[in-house]
């Protein structure tokens, strides 16, 4: 699939109609695409388009979950919905579908006070000086991260936080959580 046949198809599922944005995600890694020539242009892989796509179409972009239903996401009494071109299936969006329920219920379940582990950060001199601020504005000594899932939640604050779209993927959950009491304190 081309980039030009790739842009119609985000058109038709709402997601963008820039060429420049479809390029920066293929560029990013985010749809998996081949360049065999500069002359032709990118050769994207349909299975990865449909997988971004169904990314964008169920979570916003500030990273939560949509309310979408089975419906919207193309089923029909539990079905296999998706077909590409060439008629193979993928069984995808069943599983996306699976995923971001699992999710949602955890997410329920966590507001409820259901959790697994515990992650405690101590405000000390250690913390970089940004969540040393935030938690003094909470005239907090520590943060308690409740972790259930791939949902924490702050105790203190009441912040539910999607693990999944914490920064540095690769890092220990505990300095990932420390990264975000950083971010959360406004720039002056």
């Amino acid at each position: 699939m081309n980039v030009d046949e790739a842009l119609k198809y985000l058109e038709k599922k709402q997601i963008t109609t820039s060429r420049q944005m479809l390029l920066r995600w293929v560029r990013q890694g985010k749809i998996d695409a081949k360049l065999p020539s500069r002359i032709k242009g990118y050769e994207i892989d349909p299975i990865s388009l449909e997988r971004f796509a169904m990314k964008k179409q169920i979570s916003g972009t500030d990273g939560s979950i949509k309310k979408t239903s089975a419906y919207q996401l193309g089923f029909k009494d539990g079905e296999k919905a998706a077909r590409l071109k060439d008629g193979e299936e993928i069984i995808l969006r069943r599983e996306l579908a699976i995923k971001y329920a699992i999710k949602d219920r955890e997410k329920e379940l966590i507001n409820k006070g259901a959790y697994t582990d515990t992650i405690v950060v101590e405000n000390s001199s250690k913390l970089p000086v940004a969540s040393q601020r935030y938690m003094n504005a909470f005239e907090a000594n520590q943060f308690t991260f409740r972790i259930l899932g791939s949902w924490a939640l702050v105790e203190e604050t009441c912040d539910l936080i999607d693990i999944e779209y914490l920064d540095y993927p690769n890092r220990k959950l505990r300095t990932r959580l420390r990264d975000w009491i950083k971010t959360q304190i406004p720039e002056q």
